[in-house]
Formats: structure tokens, sequence, C-alpha cells
């Protein structure tokens, strides 16, 4: 939602950049601007995660909402934009950049708002999923590793 704040700073940015004559067309907005456009998500349902961490041709992704034709963009655009994507990136973030496996699960499970309530090993698996998808599509905004024992998820 634009409020009048907002709209008080874009105009102010737009201001600047027309007195200084640069073109709009390679104009960016300022970082304080673009982060209110960053959707912070805090609540999460169980199917909004992937039944698994692989997919064939023609497979329908539930959680994506998509039949998968074996481009690995267009599951990678479409998982970007996901709500457990999104999710992942913020609690990453949130974490100066990385954490590990067990403090992540447990950040989903209290973030999970499905009733009942899944079970600690099921949401393990949720997340096993999505981070295996991750690593499977080579995603530019998140790694993960395993330094020792636990995987690590961090920021690229």
């Amino acid at each position: 939602m634009v409020d009048d704040d907002l709209w008080i700073e874009l105009n102010s940015e737009y201001t600047k950049i027309k007195q200084q004559g640069t073109t709009t067309t390679s104009f960016q907005w300022s970082k304080s601007v673009t982060d209110k456009f960053t959707p912070h998500i805090r609540t999460l349902f169980s199917y909004e995660f992937p039944e698994k961490g692989f997919y064939c041709p023609g497979e329908y992704v539930q959680f994506l909402d998509l039949v998968y034709s074996g481009e690995i963009e267009q599951l990678r655009n479409s998982l970007r934009w996901s709500t457990a994507y999104l999710w992942l990136i913020d609690v990453v973030v949130e974490k100066n950049g990385e954490i590990y496996f067990g403090e992540l699960a447990s950040k989903l499970h209290d973030s999970l708002v499905t009733d009942p309530k899944p079970y600690r090993k099921d949401v393990k698996m949720l997340l096993a999923n999505l981070l295996q998808m991750i690593v499977a599509l080579d995603m530019p905004e998140i790694g993960v590793d395993r330094p020792n024992y636990s995987q690590r998820v961090f920021v690229k």
C-alpha cells in the first residue's frame, strides 16, 4: 500500500533524478524504498512447501500451481516468488546471513499455522524438500552446504 510517507519519498527521489538529468530508464530506487515493497512472511501453511525435492518434466508441482515443462528457468522463477522461498530468505537474512538446519526447522514449526500442527519430523521433511530443490535449481540468492554434520543455509 502506498501511503503519504511512501509517496513523498518516491516523489523526492524521482524529483532528484529529474533535476540531475539522469534518464529514468536507468534509474534504481534506493534501498529504503525497495525494502518497503519486500514481503515479510511470518505465517505459512504446509501446502506451501514442496512435497518432494525433485520434479520430472510434465509433472504437476502443487505448491507452485504449475506443470513443470522441463525448463529449469521456469521452475527457478516460480520458486523464487513462492511463499516458502520468500520466508526462507527473510529468516536467513534476519540471522545475519546464515542459519543451521535445526534452528531453521524450529522456526518453520513455529511459523506453520496448519491445523493440526504437523509433527516436527514432518516439518523437517518439508524443509529438507525445499532445501533439496534450492540445491538442484542452484538458486542465486540462497546457498546450502554442510560444513560439519548439520546443513547450513546462507545468503550468497
